[in-house]
């Protein structure tokens, strides 16, 4: 098999996908109650748990009391879906040596990094804290993992850019 550079650019590729993969553990969304009369509470939610959903259980006078946080995410799940897909496909684009393949490979990882970058960025979007009189609390952001996350997805959209336009065979 010959090491050319579009092999070298696929392998980063796949590696970047896997290292977004593995950052879904790091804090996608914190959250900030702001000055209240008991202080300020904080709390940070990791991207498997805004993706897939978050209950709390605590022991309330003996009994155990589970709350549901957060609900899954159709945005969440996607991003998952989105970076698992680019590594597949690179890792695809490495071993098809069929120029019209890695041609359709390299587009479909372009769209689906900017997408996926798109995803990361808006994941705090959808959340919304009800305070005790049922309204509305702002003082959420983004966490460092989905900033890292979107990131690499940058990168992985202009290796594949590079990869399919500018080298060639």
């Amino acid at each position: 098999m010959k090491i050319t550079k579009k092999t070298i650019i696929s392998c980063c590729i796949a590696l970047l996908a896997i290292v977004a993969v593995c950052l879904m553990f790091a804090p996608f969304v914190s959250w900030s109650s702001g000055k209240t009369l008991i202080g300020e509470y904080t709390s940070t939610f990791n991207g498997f748990q805004l993706a897939f959903g978050h209950s709390v259980t605590n022991t309330v006078l003996g009994a155990k009391v589970t709350t549901k946080v957060l609900s899954a995410s159709f945005g969440g799940i996607m991003t998952f879906i989105f970076f698992i897909a680019i590594a597949v496909l690179a890792c695809l684009n490495v071993f098809v040596k069929n120029s019209k393949l890695n041609m359709f490979f390299n587009i479909i990882i372009l769209v689906l990094a900017v997408v996926a970058t798109v995803f990361c960025f808006c994941a705090p979007t959808g959340l919304m804290f009800l305070g005790a009189d049922g309204k509305a609390i702002d003082g959420y952001g983004l966490g460092a993992g989905a900033i890292v996350d979107a990131i690499l997805m940058i990168v992985v959209a202009c290796g594949a850019a590079v990869s399919q336009f500018v080298l060639k065979d």
